[in-house]
C-alpha cells in the first residue's frame, strides 16, 4: 500500500540521518581500518607468494607500520611548519597591523579616484565596523568561553587516539580478511549490505576520494606557488585555499582575485599576476583532474551531488561536504534495494 511505502521511505530518511549524526563518527576509524586493510591485503598476498617465508599477515602489519610511519613523519614535519607560521603570525601582528592600515589607505585612496567619496569618509566608517566586530568578539570571550577554547587540545588528543585506532583495526582486519569476507557473503542478513555498499563505492565513495585527492593536490599547489611569491606564510595560506576550494560553488579565486586586487592598488603587480596566473593553474588543475578521476564511474549526476553537498552543510554543518552526499546515496541505496522507487 501506498502509505506503507511512504512511512517506509520516512523510516530510511530518518535511520540514515541518525546514523550518519550519531553513529558515523564512531564507526568511522573502524570503517577506514577495513578500508586501509583491503588497499595492502593484495600487496601482502603477492608479498607472500614471492617470499613464502613471510606470510600475509605479517607482510601486511609491516606494510602497515611502515604507512603509519611515514604518516606521522609527515604530519608532525607539516605541523611542525604550520605551528611556525601561526607563531611568526602573531608575533608579526603589529606590522600586519600596520600593513593591513596602510593597504585600507591606499584601498580608500583608490575608490575616492573612482568614485570621489572621501577617503576619510570610508576609512572611517569601515574602521567603525571593524571596531564594533572587535567589541562583539570580545564581549563573547568569558572565562567559559576561554576555557572551552583550552578543551580544544581534547580534540587534539581524540585524532591521535582515531588514527591508532584506524592502523591497530586495520591490523586486525587483515589477519582475517578472508574469513571476515567469506562470512559477509553467506551471511543472507548482510547480502544486501553488501550490495548498497558496492554500489556506494561506485558513486559516493568514488567522487568524495576523487575531491580529497583534488584538494590535496590544490593545496601542494598553492603552497607552492606562495612559497614562490616568498611569502612566510606558504603553507597556511595552501592549505586554507585547498580546503576553500572544496567548498561548492567557492573556489581558490574567491580570495586570489581581491588580493590580487590590493596588491595592484599597492603597485605590487608581480604578486597580483602571481595570484592571477595561481588561480588559472588551480582551476586547470581541477577542470583537468576531475574528468580523469571521476571517469565515467559517477552513478549521479554532479549537480545531485553538488545539492547534497550544500544541503549537508545546513543539516550536519563542515561534515556535511561528506556526510551530505553519502546520506543522499545510502537513502537512494537502501530504497533501491527495497523496490521503493
Amino acid at each position: 500500500m501506498e502509505w506503507k511505502r511512504r512511512l517506509l521511505i520516512i523510516g530510511i530518511i530518518a535511520g540514515v540521518y541518525a546514523g550518519c549524526r550519531y553513529l558515523f563518527p564512531v564507526v568511522l576509524p573502524f570503517l577506514l581500518g577495513w578500508i586501509l586493510a583491503s588497499w595492502i591485503y593484495p600487496l601482502a598476498v603477492k608479498t607472500e607468494h614471492k617470499l613464502p617465508i613471510i606470510k600475509r599477515g605479517t607482510a601486511g602489519t609491516l606494510y602497515m607500520l611502515l604507512l603509519l610511519a611515514i604518516f606521522t613523519g609527515i604530519l608532525c614535519k607539516g605541523v611542525q611548519v604550520l605551528l611556525a607560521q601561526v607563531k611568526l603570525a602573531v608575533a608579526s601582528y603589529h606590522g600586519l597591523e600596520a600593513w593591513g592600515m596602510k593597504a585600507l589607505n591606499q584601498c580608500c585612496h583608490f575608490v575616492e579616484g573612482w568614485t570621489g567619496i572621501q577617503a576619510a569618509d570610508t576609512r572611517r566608517y569601515l574602521l567603525s565596523q571593524a571596531e564594533h566586530m572587535q567589541a562583539t568578539l570580545l564581549a563573547d570571550l568569558s572565562p567559559s568561553s576561554v576555557l572551552g577554547a583550552l578543551s580544544g587540545l581534547q580534540w587534539v588528543v581524540e585524532l591521535g587516539s582515531a588514527v591508532i585506532i584506524i592502523f591497530i583495526s586495520g591490523i586486525l582486519f587483515l589477519k582475517d580478511m578472508e574469513e571476515l569476507t567469506r562470512r559477509a557473503r553467506n551471511t543472507s542478513s548482510l547480502r544486501g549490505a553488501l550490495r548498497v555498499m558496492r554500489r556506494l563505492k561506485e558513486t559516493v565513495i568514488t567522487y568524495l576520494k576523487a575531491q580529497g585527492v583534488i584538494m590535496l593536490i590544490i593545496a601542494v599547489l598553492c603552497s607552492a606557488g606562495f612559497w614562490i611569491m616568498g611569502s612566510p606564510y606558504y603553507l597556511l595560506f595552501g592549505l586554507l585555499l585547498g580546503a576553500l576550494d572544496a567548498l561548492p560553488v567557492i573556489g581558490t579565486g574567491t580570495f586570489l582575485y581581491p588580493a590580487a586586487l590590493v596588491l595592484v592598488i599597492q603597485g605590487k603587480a608581480s604578486l597580483a599576476i602571481g595570484c592571477v596566473l595561481l588561480d588559472i593553474v588551480t582551476s586547470f588543475a581541477r577542470e583537468v583532474l576531475e574528468p580523469r578521476l571521476l571517469g565515467k564511474k559517477l552513478g549521479v549526476y554532479p549537480v545531485v551531488i553538488l545539492a547534497a553537498v550544500y544541503i549537508g552543510f545546513f543539516i550536519y554543518g563542515c561534515t556535511g561536504f561528506i556526510l551530505g552526499p553519502l546520506s543522499l546515496c545510502l537513502i537512494y541505496e537502501i530504497g533501491k534495494e527495497q523496490e521503493l522507487w
